[in-house]
């Protein structure tokens, strides 16, 4: 009996001590989690282009804040809010069916003018990609924006220039 009674000790301590592995591991993952999310934000923040996160459902999951500032957003939290909530109804319209493509897992790339809220036009090129799980189902899309009016200005002066010396021959 005090040989069983060890035994049945033993089971304990060592289920005890699984246990308190089995959390400690869990309390690694969780900040190891944490410390990624952090990092990645850090990135985001960080990167020279305008990004945003949006569900299936179009619904912003992050937006960065270039993309809240170039987008004129002000200090507003756009997470939880819909695309339709996020831009004027005009801009939405112009932008829906992209989005539509991308969640159907489809690459988008795509160019246009906006006008800021200061008056200011600027070209912009979108990429979107789709955010697809291991199984395949399309979680929804990863938004890419980039301020390309320096490279449109450049591109209209070197046509200018290719216009006045071809009028010179």
């Amino acid at each position: 009996a005090e040989h069983i009674a060890s035994f049945g000790s033993r089971i304990v301590l060592l289920l005890a001590m699984a246990t308190v592995g089995l959390l400690i591991w869990k309390l690694q993952a969780a900040h190891a989690l944490a410390a990624a999310q952090q990092e990645l934000r850090l990135f985001a923040e960080n990167v020279p282009a305008m990004t945003a996160s949006f569900d299936q459902n179009l619904c912003c999951r992050f937006a960065n804040n270039a993309f809240i500032e170039f987008f004129d957003l002000g200090d507003k939290d756009i997470s939880g809010k819909y695309l339709r909530e996020i831009f004027e109804e005009s801009e939405y319209a112009e932008t829906v069916d992209y989005f539509a493509q991308a969640l159907q897992g489809h690459a988008v790339k795509y160019q246009r003018t906006r006008k800021r809220a200061n008056g200011e036009l600027r070209h912009i090129e979108v990429n979107l990609l789709s955010n697809i799980a291991d199984q395949g189902k399309i979680l929804g899309c990863f938004c890419v924006t980039t301020d390309i009016t320096d490279h449109e200005l450049a591109k209209a002066e070197l046509e200018q220039h290719r216009n006045h010396l071809e009028g010179l021959v």
